[in-house]
């Protein structure tokens, strides 16, 4: 009789604990064991949500954005992040940095970040069942904004045949009529290169100017950025080696590159980081023919023309990176795990003033980091004193520079292409479709568009016709037949 009713009791408890026997009608099992791919809730065993995917962590400054598509049925998601990987719904509060987020939506900014930092998230869904389980972990490292000195570095591209005459015809010298009267400010008629003052070869090629840093770095005198120069001597920084760009501290990692180099005090200095994109591509020198390397060799020697990993993020889709490729000066972005050059950067310092200034009449944006004067609007819209109106022209290459000579005359103002690396330096990669501040530059199509930048002539025949554009989908900067039509925006100098 004591039996029986012990097990009356021990019933009771497991009701009372939600417990139920046999999978509780929704799994089958033992008392308080789900079959597989069932949890238990409310009693009962029944399916759970599905996790969410394609979760993606963006990093920005002090924050990162974490993105995921809807996932159908669900009610609400939490999101939980530590600063270790293996981040559960179970463990996070115990892990560094742990916190979760509930009822979070897409996109989730996580803000209040330390730069610098690696963190991990997961993000879960709920419904009427309860909580899913964890989505794959995403990471991001969070950073702050940099900024050079200011000044852009010229292209490298100067008076020899490097210019144009019509659409059809081979480039000619910068300096011959023909040029001239198709468009008096193409590429290798105007920049540092071109003045006397700036173009001697005694610090640099043409418009680059660079100095020696006793320890094996050189000093960019134009845009206030020292670099580290390669060894050919199979040690830390032998010009061979390659790394992928995960940012996880693993063995073969760029960022186990970074500490390394810092902690030897490379050239007397501890700062060292990966160069972001425009930073990189800052020291291209597109008067270099393929197969490159794209760069001054006599201040930069033992440089490779690989490609180069930077620092920058790519936009949704946190397992790619940017980089800069020394074959030619091709900008674009690829999976992490690729094996890829590195050449680290120190200095800069984040922007402190704001970066674009809107003129009186709202037509133009002088940015304050370049000095540049930059058309609000590109060539076939108007400003209407809200936004950009109207249909975006494209132009072939040809059409592209007599529209700015027209321009020129029209309004009494020096406007020109500009060059690549100056299109570029409006790109914002943390924006996509398109990538460029549309509170300064309203109503941008994303596209391609011409710079005034000619592909370096190769000792073989097949670069005569092209020139550098630069994608305002993502950033991306490359090369196009001049035949086909682009968009244009235009700039001239600041006062």
């Amino acid at each position: 009789m004591n039996i029986i009713k012990q097990l009356k009791t021990a019933a009771a408890l497991l009701a009372l604990l939600g417990i139920t026997a046999c999978g509780g009608g929704g799994g089958g099992g033992d008392a308080g064991v789900c079959a597989a791919g069932k949890v238990l809730q409310n009693g009962q065993c029944v399916a759970p949500i599905a996790a969410p995917s394609g979760v993606d962590a963006v990093a920005g400054d002090g924050q990162a954005t974490v993105s995921w598509p809807a996932v159908a049925g669900a009610s609400s998601y939490n999101l939980y992040k530590a600063a270790a990987s293996g981040v559960t719904t179970g463990n996070y509060a115990s892990l560094s940095a742990g916190s979760k987020a509930t009822g979070a939506t897409s996109p989730f900014v996580q803000s209040g970040l330390t730069n610098g930092a690696t963190y991990y998230f997961v993000v879960t869904a709920l419904d009427a069942n309860g909580e899913s389980l964890e989505s794959s972990e995403v990471a991001a490292t969070p950073l702050a904004p940099v900024a050079a000195a200011g000044k852009l570095n010229d292209t490298g591209i100067y008076r020899g045949d490097a210019c144009f005459k019509d659409l059809y015809s081979f480039p000619v010298s910068c300096s011959s009529a023909e040029a001239i009267a198709l468009n008096d400010a193409q590429d290798g008629m105007v920049g540092r290169d071109a003045v006397t003052a700036t173009n001697s070869d005694a610090d640099g090629k043409l418009g680059f100017s660079f100095s020696a840093i006793a320890g094996g770095c050189v000093l960019d005198n134009v845009t206030g950025l020292m670099w580290e120069v390669k060894t050919t001597d199979g040690g830390l920084r032998d010009w061979n080696k390659k790394y992928t760009n995960y940012g996880d501290g693993s063995a073969n990692d760029a960022s186990t590159y970074v500490v390394a180099v810092n902690a030897v005090n490379l050239c007397g200095y501890a700062d060292w980081r990966l160069p972001t994109v425009d930073e990189l591509q800052g020291i291209v020198d597109y008067g270099v023919a393929f197969p490159g390397p794209a760069i001054d060799a006599t201040w930069f020697p033992n440089a490779n023309n690989l490609w180069s990993w930077t620092g920058s993020s790519v936009v949704g889709h946190s397992d790619y990176a940017w980089f800069v490729s020394f074959n030619n000066g091709y900008v674009d972005n690829f999976h992490r795990s690729f094996l890829n050059a590195v050449r680290l950067v120190r200095a800069g310092q984040p922007s402190t003033t704001p970066r674009y200034i809107i003129s009186a009449d709202g037509h133009e944006v002088t940015d304050s980091q370049t000095n540049l004067v930059w058309r609000r609007c590109v060539e076939g819209m108007n400003w209407n004193g809200t936004t950009c109106v109207g249909a975006a022209t494209t132009f072939n290459n040809a059409a592209a520079f007599q529209r700015v000579s027209a321009q020129v005359a029209g309004t009494g103002k020096v406007w020109r292409l500009p060059n690549a690396k100056e299109l570029v330096s409006i790109v914002d990669k943390r924006r996509s479709n398109p990538s460029i501040d549309q509170t300064s530059f309203p109503a941008t199509p994303a596209g391609f568009y011409w710079s005034s930048s000619p592909v370096a002539k190769p000792p073989l025949a097949g670069n005569d016709d092209m020139v550098w554009y630069v994608d305002f989908d993502f950033g991306a900067v490359s090369r196009q037949a001049r035949i086909e039509t682009l968009y244009v925006r235009l700039v001239r100098a600041g006062q």
